[in-house]
């Protein structure tokens, strides 16, 4: 395995984050690299000395980078796709009423075919 590979993945060795495989991977690479293993080792140090709390500062800015990383992007209707969309609904909506009334209205449809039949419609 490439020491560029391993350097990515020691982070999440230290922490027991990686799978079996990788977690394999790394410990073999540990054991025959020791330009790897000495920056475990500074990784382990600096991660085991670090002040608990981190600062003000660090966590406004990782707080704006995992708001902005979580953020749904809402469509971007440009100024005439709205009204294009509300004018097309409206459309169909004036189609359908007027498809039905026309049916209702015909010869075979409902109040017609009641009246040839002798049936009263349903109160």
């Amino acid at each position: 395995m490439d020491c560029d590979v391993i350097g990515v993945e020691l982070i999440g060795f230290h922490f027991g984050d990686l799978e079996d495989e990788p977690r394999r991977r790394v410990e073999a690479h540990l054991l025959g690299c020791r330009s790897c293993l000495q920056a475990f080792i500074a990784l382990k140090r600096t991660v085991e000395t670090a002040d608990a709390k981190p600062s003000d500062a660090a966590r406004s800015r990782l707080r704006a980078a995992v708001a902005s990383q979580l953020e749904t992007q809402r469509p971007s209707w440009s100024w005439w796709q709205r009204p294009l969309a509300v004018a097309i609904a409206a459309t169909a909506i004036m189609f359908a009423a007027s498809t039905a009334s026309m049916l209702a209205a015909s010869p075979g449809g409902a109040p017609y075919a009641w009246r040839s039949q002798g049936a009263r419609p349903l109160p």
